[in-house]
């Protein structure tokens, strides 16, 4: 049967397993009568919009009764997709919603497509392109600070910005065009006003294009690697860090030989920390393996964890990881310092370019220093002191089109300045324009909307 963005569409839209309550979802113009033929509401009366009713769900082909249940019908436009919207909020586990959505299917509507549901959303213009990716946002969260982030974003915080900016870029052009068709009115703006609009549109566009390394962050996290010799406490550490007993500790050297990785959050930031195997020259294969993944993620990773014991001070290994790592973001943490108190390395460390506040001394014994590493990995993750609420860039493909666009803008200032007729700034200004209605979905492709909502799980 050919699919049709017209089609009633029904799908679960809760995550599988056990639980307390499961919801099927319906959308489309038959979703109202496909409620009435399968649900009997307790109380029976003209069905209002926004109120849950409770009553049986039967099997339209026997009449079996499936589940006692709560619906509600979201009548059109108020509703999530902009059409009629049925929920049927049954029993949670494995069989009970699936029986719901096969008597759904057998009243006569299809399953939905992974996304179906928000793409619909976009559609009917019940949202923008920018706040449904923020959905995948909000459920791919790592932490709250993220959560928050991507409801921001769904609030539409983004999609004012970008507003503004089309407004205003609109405005220019129309103006562009008024000195174009008439270059004899009074009223035709001069370049070097045009200029002066232009720019302070790419001022607050590049103000955006630096939140966007804060706003990935948020998103996806920052990956933070524990690196150094064998027997330095890199296990150990990672251990005490997460307060779990993740990786195998042992006195024997060279016990980590895989890549092992635990996500922390630190005050609502992401970071992925790994632990990599000891490096010295390996015993055998499985040790060479492990430390050439080690040499990998290091080279990966944005923060590197320098471990040193603190009873043995600065070996080769060390020494070449700090000379590695002079252009990286680093921690230098001396280790073991519960059997050892020498602080005498401090001056090794500064005298090889190593920043003071970037050494800690720390015991995974202890919890000495434990917070001042977590502290550090934040820091060292964010660009600055931001607040989640702000308004992020997390998304790449919303960093590259204000990127593309703000060079549009930086051509057409060139154009003006050297005196080029005003409607060849007049295209790159469209095209900037191009660029920014991709980020809302205005003139964003078929193929880039169908890419967008493939990602979405089945049910969303």
């Amino acid at each position: 049967m050919e699919k049709s963005i017209k089609d009633t569409i029904a799908a679960i839209a809760t995550a599988p397993g056990r639980g307390g309550v499961a919801i099927v979802r319906i959308s489309g113009d038959q979703a109202a009568d496909i409620l009435e033929r399968l649900f009997f509401p307790q109380r029976h009366g003209d069905w209002q919009s926004h109120h849950l009713y409770y009553g049986e769900i039967r099997n339209p082909r026997n009449g079996e009764i499936l589940d006692k249940c709560l619906a509600v019908l979201f009548r059109s436009p108020a509703s999530f997709t902009g059409e009629d919207v049925v929920e049927l909020q049954c029993h949670g586990g494995a069989m009970v919603p699936r029986l719901l959505l096969q008597a759904a299917l057998d009243a006569g509507v299809r399953l939905a497509e992974p996304g179906e549901f928000s793409m619909r959303a976009f559609v009917n213009g019940a949202m923008d392109l920018s706040e449904a990716e923020a959905i995948c946002d909000i459920v791919d969260s790592k932490t709250a600070a993220a959560a928050s982030v991507a409801a921001v974003q769904i609030a539409g915080s983004l999609s004012c910005e970008i507003d503004k900016i089309e407004t205003e870029l609109l405005d220019i052009m129309a103006a562009i065009t008024v000195a174009v068709d008439f270059p004899d009115d009074a009223d035709a703006p001069e370049s070097e006003l045009l200029i002066q609009r232009i720019n302070a549109l790419k001022h607050g566009m590049v103000k955006l294009i630096n939140t966007a390394s804060n706003g990935r962050i948020y998103r996806e996290g920052i990956r933070a690697t524990l690196c150094g010799a064998v027997n330095v406490g890199k296990s150990s550490l990672l251990n005490a860090l997460l307060q779990n007993e993740r990786a195998i500790v042992s006195a024997a050297p060279g016990t980590t030989r895989d890549i092992i990785e635990e996500c922390l959050n630190i005050e609502g930031v992401p970071v992925i920390i790994s632990d990599t195997a000891g490096l010295r020259d390996a015993l055998d294969e499985a040790e060479t393996i492990g430390i050439s993944r080690s040499h990998a993620v290091a080279a990966a990773s944005q923060i590197l964890m320098i471990v040193i014991d603190a009873r043995i001070g600065l070996d080769d290994q060390a020494k070449k990881l700090l000379a590695a790592s002079a252009d990286k973001k680093r921690l230098v943490v001396i280790n073991k310092v519960d059997l050892s108190d020498d602080k005498n390395i401090i001056k090794t460390l500064l005298d090889k370019g190593v920043d003071a506040r970037d050494i800690i001394f720390a015991s995974a014994v202890t919890a000495e220093g434990l917070p001042e590493i977590l502290s550090a990995l934040k820091n060292k993750a964010l660009a600055a002191d931001v607040v989640p609420s702000d308004c992020f860039i997390s998304n790449i493909r919303h960093q590259q089109a204000l990127i593309k666009s703000n060079e549009f803008l930086h051509d057409a200032v060139t154009a003006l300045s050297e005196g080029l007729p005003v409607d060849l700034a007049a295209i790159d200004l469209e095209n900037a324009w191009q660029e920014l209605g991709s980020i809302s979905g205005k003139t964003a492709s078929e193929e880039i909307i169908n890419t967008i909502f493939s990602k979405f799980c089945l049910g969303k």
